[in-house]
């Protein structure tokens, strides 16, 4: 992971990044029926919902493993949030069933290195949520959380969801500045 810090400000990759004050990743996602669950009511209403701009689907925000939140105790600076984008059926995913989606975040260097995630669901339904990946993040490039979790509706508990990065040391910083 080091070795990512010091090649991109060797080559100069992953500074349009930081210009732009946007990272993009991509969502991967589990249908209930792949997984052996058939909710057809709440997938039909989840998505009239979404067709009327009622629901707002997941939402994340991104938490700094390297930078706190001032006046919150050390706790990592949050950023704002983020919602899925377009489904990207160019990419195929590996088991039947899952779907890769784009997700664009708001960030830029006076953030740091992004080193967990708060996931909120607004839909009807349980998501099985299995990974979000960061691409192009400035001084470390990929960045991945992996949940292979259900995420539950976000009536159903007072807090968000976290998912920390796979990579022991953000990880550290993230846990001991967490939200």
């Amino acid at each position: 992971m080091l070795l990512h810090g010091f090649l991109d400000r060797l080559t100069g990759k992953n500074k349009e990044a930081w210009k732009e004050g946007r990272i993009r990743g991509t969502v991967v996602l589990v249908r209930k029926e792949a997984l052996g669950f058939n909710h057809f009511h709440a997938s039909v209403l989840d998505g009239f919902h979404q067709i009327l701009g009622h629901e707002q689907g997941l939402a994340f925000r991104l938490v700094s493993a390297t930078v706190a939140e001032p006046g919150k105790e050390g706790r990592g600076k949050v950023g704002n949030e983020a919602h899925l984008e377009e489904a990207v059926v160019t990419l195929k995913s590996k088991t039947n069933g899952e779907t890769v989606f784009r997700v664009s975040f708001e960030w830029d260097e006076s953030q740091g290195i992004p080193g967990a995630v708060l996931v909120k669901n607004h839909w009807s339904e349980e998501v099985f949520l299995k990974t979000l990946t960061l691409e192009g993040v400035p001084g470390k490039g990929t960045v991945v959380f992996i949940a292979n979790s259900w995420i539950y509706p976000h009536n159903v508990y007072t807090h968000d969801r976290i998912v920390f990065a796979n990579d022991v040391s953000a990880v550290r910083s993230a846990y001991s500045s967490s939200p």
